[in-house]
């Protein structure tokens, strides 16, 4: 067997410990789905399952990462969105996690712990519907390979300026927050195709002009309330000519 998927109910922690210890070092590849389960603390039994590569722990009441989850260097996908984890409950070996593509942390942190610019893998970087607010260090220029920042719901007021070092950006969400302002320097973001500006506060868009690879804007709710995709984007190119 190839591939297992694991939905854990509210009484299967005896199962899922017999079943570790049955297949662990027989099976290629793990995806654990675990959301919506009233679970507080990541279980042993999980921890020992290396070949874990998805483990889907959303909607929970975890308050922190157990120290032995960063040592399941398998995991590929990792999501914690919506449990009582804060920057203080993520352990600073959770760099250790470097095949990890994917990471959602839709969590109550203001800061982001510097262990996780070091996952170097990480393509999809979720810090979504975070009330806290949020606050980068320039370490983020080290994730060269981030190809999508879900930063919507945060309580911005700006443009996070870090994130103009991410060159490989295609999918940039900021939906939902207070940003009146588009900075001239969102053009380094050269690889940008996709930009959710909807219900924030922005008037002038001509910044966004060198954005030549741009195939999707979503400006609802900022007075506009217009939605671009690839079948217009040509006619909002030439309508910032026209104001020129």
């Amino acid at each position: 067997m190839a591939k297992v998927f694991i939905s854990q109910d509210e009484q299967c922690q005896t199962w899922l410990s017999s079943f570790v210890s049955l297949y662990k070092n027989t099976i290629d590849s793990v995806v654990l789905f675990l959301k919506y389960k009233n679970i507080q603390e990541i279980h042993p039994s999980i921890v020992a399952m290396k070949n874990l590569t998805s483990i889907d722990l959303r909607c929970n009441h975890i308050k922190e990462i157990p120290e032995e989850l960063c040592l399941m260097t398998q995991l590929k996908r990792l999501y914690l969105d919506d449990n009582l984890i804060s920057s203080e409950g993520i352990p600073d070996n959770f760099s250790n996690l470097t095949k990890l593509t994917h990471l959602s942390l839709a969590i109550r942190i203001k800061h982001i712990p510097e262990c996780i610019y070091d996952l170097i893998s990480l393509e999809t970087l979720s810090l979504s519907n975070n009330e806290g607010g949020i606050k980068f260090s320039d370490s983020l220029s080290k994730l060269t390979n981030l190809k999508e920042l879900n930063l919507g719901d945060t309580r911005l007021n700006s443009f996070p300026i870090q994130i103009f070092h991410l060159s490989s950006l295609i999918t940039l969400n900021l939906k939902n927050n207070s940003i009146s302002v588009i900075p001239e320097e969102i053009s380094r973001l050269t690889s940008l195709e996709n930009l959710h500006l909807q219900f924030n506060k922005i008037s002038n868009i001509q910044p966004l002009k060198p954005l030549t690879k741009l195939r999707s804007l979503n400006l609802h709710g900022n007075g506009e309330n217009k939605i671009y995709n690839e079948n217009n984007i040509q006619f909002f190119f030439q309508s910032l000519e026209d104001e020129d």
